[in-house]
């Protein structure tokens, strides 16, 4: 103790008592990483603020000292450590604090806080607060904030503003490349829309309204047409649709599926060509609601794939829900590899079970049945197979829980019905072949109907009704309109 006085003593005496002078010395050994114990003293001492400032710098990020000297810098209006402070507190769980910390740097234009705040709100599906934190001067000082603004803008469909902010961009690499993906996705609108009608048997227009989403479909699709499913059903565009999230479903659960009030579709129905709508959301479980596929950023090609052969005409084969509708009753024109029949089965006789001849022969796979092994018979014992392929009759996981009735399978394998990351069989792409379109869901048409249908507006539902196409029987039609399936 008694060296540090004589030091400060020494201090005191060898520099002048004027403050400016002491602090431009002061900034001098901080520059030269030479400020020692007593310097460092003796500035707090003389309550310089860049002593204070350079002992934050010095403490350890998130220790107490650290905390204390960071919020009374915060208390002095010190933009620098509030953006500073509310960067940890955000990332270390205290989000309300972290957030209005953040929110008052931001608010005096601090361009590294209004960045961070903006990227966390948009990356938390929060476009309009994302937006409304970025004005026309950040614009001007941060291209980065000015491809945010856009991607907030395209986010919440404010097309009047996007044409407004898009000049601003400076015309350098990134921002050029970034102009180029919105010329092709067709985002400001400017363009004639795609009119093409595609030659493959069925296709699907990919749509998102997030930036992020685009280029998600955009990985997705350069896959998918690297597979066997592109020659049955192509993608015919990928294009941005401003603000239809707002009709979906908002959903904590990742797995919930997405679900939305399809009516929305019909203002665009004219501009789309294809068979299907393929549509992409923030978050929630990927499935396919008649002509429409829901899928989310997160999900990946198997997933995709999975989807697109509902819409060719497969069904799940694992376990459903005991009250789906697949499972509600016997039925043998479902899909290319499900058929349900009556509930027959206990633990004890499960691969002893037979199925009569007669339905037997109304299996989707009945034709890939080896004559010799079929013919004559008067049921078919579950659980075998009856061609040389492996091709059979075998119990099915899909309706387990349904106490009335079981689901059969031609295969006794797992597949892409089954399991994501496993393919489709050589056997399932046969089926296609053989009887293409036979299971295929109606086209996205078809759910603005029953929207309509669910309002009891007969003349909107028979309008859209006949402007879908499909090859379900009129008998399969009553039954969806009556029953859900």
């Amino acid at each position: 103790m008694l060296v540090r006085a004589l030091i400060l003593l020494s201090l005191m005496i060898t520099l002048s008592s004027s403050s400016f002078l002491f602090s431009g010395y002061f900034q001098s050994q901080i520059k030269t990483n030479q400020v020692s114990e007593a310097t460092l003293a003796y500035a707090l001492a003389y309550q310089l603020p860049a002593a204070e400032l350079y002992q934050f710098e010095q403490s350890e990020r998130g220790s107490l000292a650290w905390l204390a000297i960071a919020h009374r810098l915060v208390e002095q209006g010190n933009h620098d450590v509030s953006f500073s402070l509310g960067e940890y507190y955000l990332t270390s769980g205290k989000k309300e604090l972290g957030i209005e910390l953040l929110k008052q740097a931001a608010k005096s234009k601090h361009l590294l806080a209004t960045q961070y705040l903006a990227n966390y709100y948009y990356e938390n599906g929060q476009y309009k607060e994302a937006n409304f934190l970025i004005d026309d001067v950040l614009i001007a000082k941060s291209q980065p904030l000015a491809i945010l603004k856009i991607k907030s803008l395209m986010a919440i469909g404010e097309l009047s503003e996007l044409n407004r902010f898009v000049p601003k961009l400076n015309h350098h690499e990134k921002s050029r490349k970034f102009l180029e993906l919105l010329d092709k996705y067709n985002v400001l609108q400017t363009s004639p829309q795609n009119t093409k009608i595609t030659s493959c048997p069925l296709s699907i227009t990919l749509v998102a309204g997030t930036f992020e989403g685009l280029q998600h479909f955009e990985t997705l699709a350069k896959q998918y047409k690297q597979g066997v499913l592109n020659d049955y059903l192509c993608i015919e565009r990928i294009r941005y649709l401003p603000s239809y999230s707002e009709s979906c479903s908002r959903t904590s659960n990742a797995n919930q599926p997405i679900s939305c009030d399809e009516s929305f579709w019909q203002q665009y129905a004219s501009e789309i060509k294809s068979t299907y709508l393929g549509v992409m959301l923030p978050k929630g479980g990927a499935n396919v609601n008649y002509g429409i596929l829901y899928i989310d950023r997160y999900d990946d090609i198997n997933v995709f794939n999975h989807e697109v052969t509902h819409l060719l005409g497969f069904v799940d084969e694992y376990e459903l829900s005991s009250q789906h509708k697949v499972c509600n009753e016997e039925a043998f024109d479902i899909g290319y590899n499900i058929a349900v029949i009556e509930q027959h089965l206990t633990e004890q006789h499960e691969y002893s079970y037979s199925v009569p001849i007669s339905k037997v022969k109304q299996l989707p796979w009945f034709h890939m049945l080896d004559a010799s092994l079929v013919l004559g018979k008067q049921q078919l014992v579950l659980n075998q197979a009856y061609a040389k392929s492996g091709v059979g009759i075998f119990l099915a996981e899909t309706c387990q829980q349904n106490t009335k009735h079981m689901a059969i399978k031609p295969l006794n394998k797992r597949t892409l019905l089954r399991n994501h990351d496993v393919k489709l069989p050589t056997e399932y792409i046969e089926m296609l072949e053989a009887v293409p379109k036979m299971y295929s869901m109606p086209s996205f048409h078809f759910n603005i109907s029953l929207e309509y249908l669910r309002l009891n507006d007969l003349d909107n539902a028979n309008y859209w009704l006949n402007k879908t196409q499909m090859h379900y029987s009129a008998e399969k039609i009553e039954k969806i309109l009556t029953r859900g399936y």
